[in-house]
């Protein structure tokens, strides 16, 4: 028996963590540095981390190559990320960025940056006369690239709709 953080009394068995984990994974799905990371910080101890974390992998209930699909996905339908700013997040969850690059290059070949930035534009300026000030202008380009869209594919699609000069 031991005391985590919050000074409660814990068992640091394997059992306990995995019971914490499947927890976790019943939210949804985590990368594998993502539920380790979750795990220390409850207090479990690294031996015992790394023990459940090969379990799951064994048993396939956490696999990274699915997560960087499904949150990529998700992100990009639900959020309309772009490439860049979904490498970011993906980068800081801890996947390993030649699986991350491999993803994106293999994503590249059916994703239309153009479409998907004039989607998102549409979306967020349905009233594209707007943007003919340029302070507004301005803010629908940085709102676009936070998004993680690529500079010159805004400009392309700006261009489109006559909103450079």
């Amino acid at each position: 028996m031991r005391r985590n953080s919050k000074s409660t009394v814990f068992e640091d068995t394997v059992a306990s963590a995995k019971k914490n984990a499947f927890r976790c994974l019943s939210r949804r799905d985590h990368s594998t540095h993502e539920l380790a990371q979750k795990l220390h910080k409850k207090g479990f101890s690294r031996p015992i981390v790394l023990k459940v974390i090969d379990e799951l992998t064994t048993l396939k209930l956490i696999d990274d190559t699915r997560f960087i699909e499904t949150w990529s996905r998700f992100r990009m339908t639900h959020h309309h990320f772009g490439p860049l700013r979904l490498r970011q997040e993906l980068l800081q969850k801890g996947l390993p960025s030649d699986d991350v690059s491999a993803y994106i290059q293999r994503i590249s070949n059916t994703y239309r940056p153009e479409n998907e930035v004039e989607k998102t534009l549409l979306r967020r300026y349905p009233d594209l006369g707007s943007l003919k000030e340029k302070n507004t202008c301005r803010r629908a380009f940085d709102f676009l690239k936070r998004k993680g869209h690529a500079s010159e594919v805004i400009f392309k699609v700006f261009k489109k709709y006559g909103l450079l000069k």
